[in-house]
C-alpha cells in the first residue's frame, strides 16, 4: 500500500440511517461484498420510492457512491423486476409499513422487514433471477 494512501470508507449518504437499521448493519466497511451490495440496494430503492430516476447514471449521482459500486446490485434489481412499473415498488404499502395487518401473529413491523430482506436479498444475489457472472 501506498503510504499516506486514504482507504475509503463505504457511505451511502443521505440513506446511512435508514439503511443501516433495515440492513442491522453498525459498520459498513466489515461487510463482505454481497452483503455490502444487499445494503446499496436497500438504498437504490429508498431513492427509487422517493422518485429517482432507476437508471444506473441516476442512482450513482442520488447516492454519491461509484457505479463500479453499484452495477451488480442495481442489474440485480432489474433483472428482478424492482424497477419495473408492474411491480409497483414505488407504492408497495408493505415496503412503506403501511399495510393493513392481515394475521394477529405477524406484526406489520415484521412485514416491512421481511420485505427489505427480500429487496437485500435481491440486491446481493442471495435470492432471485441469478446470473453467473455476478
Amino acid at each position: 500500500m501506498v503510504e499516506n494512501e486514504e482507504i475509503k470508507k463505504r457511505s451511502i449518504g443521505r440513506y446511512e440511517n435508514i439503511v443501516s437499521s433495515i440492513c442491522n448493519v453498525s459498520d459498513f466497511d466489515a461487510l463482505d461484498t454481497k452483503e455490502w451490495e444487499g445494503c446499496l440496494g436497500v438504498a437504490m430503492v429508498l431513492a427509487y420510492m422517493k422518485g429517482v430516476d432507476p437508471s444506473l447514471t441516476n442512482l450513482t449521482n442520488h447516492l454519491n457512491v461509484g457505479e463500479f459500486e453499484l452495477e451488480n446490485a442495481f442489474d440485480r434489481l432489474r433483472i428482478n423486476g424492482i424497477f419495473t412499473s408492474h411491480i409497483g415498488v414505488r407504492k408497495d404499502k408493505v415496503l412503506m409499513g403501511q399495510q393493513k395487518r392481515s394475521n394477529p401473529w405477524i406484526s406489520k413491523k415484521h412485514l416491512t422487514e421481511v420485505a427489505w430482506g427480500v429487496i437485500a436479498g435481491y440486491a446481493s444475489g442471495f435470492v432471485g433471477v441469478k446470473w453467473y457472472f455476478f
